[in-house]
């Protein structure tokens, strides 16, 4: 196992959002005195949720990690509406309070990136011959953001990330980039729903109901030879 290199802080993301509480609980407290308990109970919380901690990344080059701390929702066959290829794919419920950090299920490059605005699919990458299926993407009906990771086996790994209308998921990886297993690759603030689309003949570890860690629970294994 390796240790994830970027640990014992509070993510960027969430400094605005307890800096904020925290101001608003020291007016509170100043006019109102002990009023403010809440807004203090608030901050603690926010900094745990947006608490940054040591992953142990299994040292499995074909697994997969969970992306999020989450409990697995589904798992099923489907077509990757991003590749329009024959997948499994499985849906994961984010834990509100867990960390909210995105990490890479597996070692590869970032390929493309797809966002999903007020009905309009804008794509970008480096292999165009790759369309998102709109209308499928459509029919989320939420703000939806796609990352596709490739490994050097040429495994197509995508993550599909869907958040409430107000939210902002943040993906870190830049086109033909490199990444790391377990290593952070994006952001789901105060949570959401993720799925992960894997090959058809992918081996699942996990089962509906089961509670994973971000980048040390493998929740599936590449197949080759």
């Amino acid at each position: 196992m390796t240790k994830d290199n970027r640990v014992g802080s509070i993510a960027s993301e969430g400094l605005p959002y307890i800096f904020a509480v925290v101001v608003m609980a020291a007016l509170i407290k100043w006019f109102f005195g002990w009023w403010s308990l809440p807004l203090w109970l608030t901050a603690i919380v926010l900094v745990y949720c947006f608490r940054r901690s040591e992953r142990r990344i299994p040292a499995s080059p074909l697994g997969v990690v969970s992306p999020a701390d989450s409990r697995v929702q589904a798992i099923e066959d489907t077509v990757d509406p991003f590749l329009q290829r024959p997948s499994k794919r499985i849906t994961l419920a984010l834990n509100p309070l867990g960390e909210y950090t995105l990490r890479a299920p597996t070692e590869g490059k970032f390929v493309n990136q797809w966002h999903l605005r007020k009905g309009t699919v804008h794509t970008w990458g480096s292999k165009q011959e790759y369309t998102a299926d709109e209308d499928a993407l459509r029919n989320r009906g939420k703000r939806l953001d796609g990352l596709w990771i490739q490994t050097d086996e040429a495994d197509d790994v995508v993550l599909e990330l869907t958040v409430a209308p107000l939210r902002r998921p943040r993906c870190y990886g830049v086109v033909g980039q490199r990444v790391g297993q377990g290593q952070r690759c994006g952001f789901m603030p105060f949570g959401g729903r993720l799925a992960v689309y894997l090959p058809a003949n992918a081996r699942i570890s996990v089962k509906p109901g089961d509670t994973v860690r971000s980048g040390s629970d493998l929740i599936a294994s590449l197949v080759h030879g």
